[in-house]
C-alpha cells in the first residue's frame, strides 16, 4: 500500500518542511537516511 508509506508521503513534502520533519519527528529521523533522499 503506497499511501501507507512514509517515504512516498515524503515525497508530498517540500524539502524545507521534511527537513523540519526529520528534525522534529523521532521516528523520520530514525530513517533520515532514507528520507533525505527525497529532499
Amino acid at each position: 500500500n503506497l499511501e501507507a508509506n512514509p517515504h512516498v508521503d515524503a515525497l508530498k513534502i517540500n524539502s524545507k518542511r521534511l527537513k523540519f520533519l526529520v528534525k522534529n519527528d523521532p521516528e523520520k529521523k530514525r530513517n533520515k537516511s532514507n528520507v533525505i533522499i527525497y529532499e
